[in-house]
C-alpha cells in the first residue's frame, strides 16, 4: 500500500497556474467585448426597423395621396378631403404646401357642404402660411361658409379674432 503513495515533488518545469486577477481581467475584458457588440448590434437592427418603417410611412402618404386624387376627379369631395388630411398628417411637408393642402381640403369641405369643416380648413391654411396668390380667394370662401352657416362674415371674422389675437380681418 505504501508503494501507491507518490510523495515526490512535481517539477518546476511544469506550466504554471494562472493568476486569479489575470483571469478575472481577461473575463471582465471578454464581457465588455461582447457587449459593446450587441449594442451595436442591436443599434443596428433598430435602425434597419426604422429605415423600413420610414419607407412603409412614405408608401402608405403616397398611397393616401393618390386616393385623395382619384376620390375628387369623382365628385367625393368629403371622402377626399379626409385623405387629404391624412396625407398632410402623415407627409413631411413645408409650411408653403401644408398651406396649400388645408385649403384645397378647405375648398373640398366646402363643395360637400360642409362649412364648419371648410372654416377651419380655410382658417388653417390661413395660420400655418399666408399665401398671397389665394388670399382674394381665401377670404371669398370663407364669406361664402359664413352665409351658409347664417353668420354674418364681419361677426364671424370679430369672432375668430377674439378667439386668436393674431388674425387679422381684410
Amino acid at each position: 500500500m505504501k508503494n501507491d503513495l507518490n510523495t515526490t515533488r512535481p517539477d518546476d518545469n511544469r506550466p504554471r497556474r494562472t493568476k486569479p486577477w489575470f483571469a478575472i481581467f481577461s473575463t471582465f475584458v471578454s464581457i465588455i467585448v461582447l457587449m459593446v457588440l450587441g449594442i451595436f448590434v442591436v443599434q443596428e437592427s433598430i435602425e434597419k426597423v426604422q429605415k423600413e418603417q420610414l419607407s412603409v410611412q412614405r408608401s402608405s402618404a403616397d398611397d393616401e395621396k393618390a386616393l385623395a386624387e382619384m376620390l375628387e376627379v369623382k365628385g367625393l369631395h368629403l371622402m377626399s378631403a379626409q385623405a387629404w388630411i391624412r396625407y398632410t398628417t402623415r407627409s413631411p411637408l413645408n409650411k408653403k404646401d401644408k398651406a396649400g393642402y388645408y385649403y384645397r381640403i378647405g375648398r373640398l369641405f366646402q363643395q360637400g357642404k360642409r362649412y364648419d369643416c371648410a372654416l377651419e380648413y380655410f382658417y388653417r391654411s390661413d395660420l400655418t402660411k399666408r399665401l398671397p396668390e389665394i388670399r382674394v380667394e381665401l377670404r371669398q370662401h370663407m364669406q361664402e361658409c359664413f352665409e351658409k352657416l347664417g353668420i354674418d362674415s364681419e361677426t364671424g371674422e370679430k369672432i375668430s379674432a377674439q378667439k386668436n389675437p393674431s388674425t387679422t380681418a381684410p
